[in-house]
């Protein structure tokens, strides 16, 4: 053994070379290993005092977060923080990153929202769009995101067409058995007479 202490923090099991190397992860170098990652889920969505989305946010020393109505309420009966109890001298300061985050938050929840208008919009000009009588279960309109298939909707057309074109086959055949077999009775009158 080594009398040196040494870091072996960044060193892989077996197991874990095996995994990578058999998603063909091995050796290969990831600009975003060393990256410090957004926490994004550090951050409440709602005062921790009043129970609602934060209006003026603050963060104390011991990086809690609340409204400012909510934080100058509170510390004027006492200067320790409600949720850890610890003294915050009654400092507080501007959650910028909080404010960020919410920002960010708020206009990702607007595009989803947008998308799926969109979506939605899609689905009923299809629906709109179609000619037939029926219950528009051929759209194969997905319901969770919201999306279609337009492959999906002309090969159900194509299908209907084809199945009408076979209907029109079978029945000029069955009109013409019909009709061969008047016309054989009448040959057959007619060779008797």
């Amino acid at each position: 053994s080594c009398k040196f202490v040494h870091d072996r923090s960044d060193y892989k099991h077996g197991w874990e070379i095996d995994e990578e190397y058999e998603a063909g992860k091995y050796g290969v170098e990831d600009d975003t290993d060393y990256e410090i990652r957004d926490q994004d889920d550090a951050f409440p969505e709602d005062c921790f005092i009043c129970g609602k989305p934060f209006v003026d946010p603050i963060v104390t020393k011991c990086k809690h977060y609340f409204c400012t109505d909510c934080a100058l309420k509170a510390f004027q009966k006492s200067s320790k923080c409600p949720v850890c109890h610890q003294n915050t001298e009654k400092i507080m300061n501007a959650a910028k990153d909080l404010i960020n985050f919410l920002k960010r938050k708020k206009k990702q929840d607007n595009e989803k929202f947008i998308t799926q208008q969109d979506n939605e919009e899609d689905d009923d000009t299809v629906r709109e769009n179609c000619t037939e009588e029926h219950d528009h279960n051929h759209h194969n309109l997905d319901q969770e995101d919201g999306n279609q298939s337009e492959d999906n909707i002309n090969l159900d057309h194509s299908e209907n067409n084809a199945n009408d074109e076979e209907q029109e086959i079978v029945m000029e055949d069955v009109e013409g058995l019909e009709d061969g077999e008047n016309n054989s009775e009448s040959d057959s009158e007619e060779s008797d007479a």
